[in-house]
């Protein structure tokens, strides 16, 4: 609210990818009517009874992690992982074809756009994993909010083919928040959707 201030801001939107709905989405929460629109791009969703299926296997097993380790005890352990491995990044990271959807391989391997996500995440890692561990908390833990109170127009894009957040956390959201709609996309995936219609997503929350 203070940058608002500063910046002379009384209205805006909100766009988000994955990782960034629960941030998001507890803004707009939070400012009610100064936050015009709302595109949330292969959003997670609240990890609920129901929700908790939406995840893979290994999501579902992060989910335990971090509901029965210590925090200190991630945060050390995610270090240590990190240590070890941060110079082979290259070696792991967005190398094995069979663990993407065709769609979002081909955008990961783009040659202008690969060593762009590449050198992204690897500032991300630079200073360590507990940023990652700290997402893990975020994502799995109820997110202090309830959805079903924000006021904004929010939609929800979602890639038919999206095998890293599942579809059904749109699904979810759209039959929770208000005035909430969900642009469902075939043949698109995590990746991919963003490139591919990255202006009609920011023609339609402009």
């Amino acid at each position: 609210q203070e940058f608002l201030i500063a910046q002379q801001i009384e209205k805006f939107s909100i766009i988000s990818v994955s990782g960034g709905a629960p941030f998001a989405l507890a803004i707009a929460h939070v400012m009610g009517d100064a936050v015009q629109k709302v595109a949330c791009i292969g959003s997670v969703g609240p990890i609920t009874q129901s929700s908790f299926f939406y995840l893979s296997a290994q999501q579902r097993k992060f989910w335990l992690l971090q509901k029965l380790a210590p925090r200190p005890l991630l945060h050390l352990l995610f270090h240590r992982i990190w240590k070890e491995n941060i110079s082979k990044l290259d070696e792991f990271l967005f190398t094995k074809e069979d663990q993407f959807n065709p769609q979002d391989y081909k955008v990961l391997t783009d040659p202008i756009l690969g060593p762009e996500l590449m050198n992204m995440t690897k500032t991300s890692l630079q200073k360590g994993a507990g940023g990652v561990v700290e997402d893990m908390y975020v994502f799995g833990s109820p997110w202090g909010f309830n959805i079903s109170q924000i006021k904004a127009p929010v939609t929800l894009w979602h890639g038919s083919g999206d095998n890293i957040v599942h579809k059904r956390f749109s699904k979810f959201m759209k039959m929770r928040i208000p005035n909430a709609r969900l642009r469902f996309i075939p043949n698109e995936s995590h990746y991919s959707l963003l490139l591919n219609y990255r202006d009609q997503i920011l023609e339609e929350l402009i």
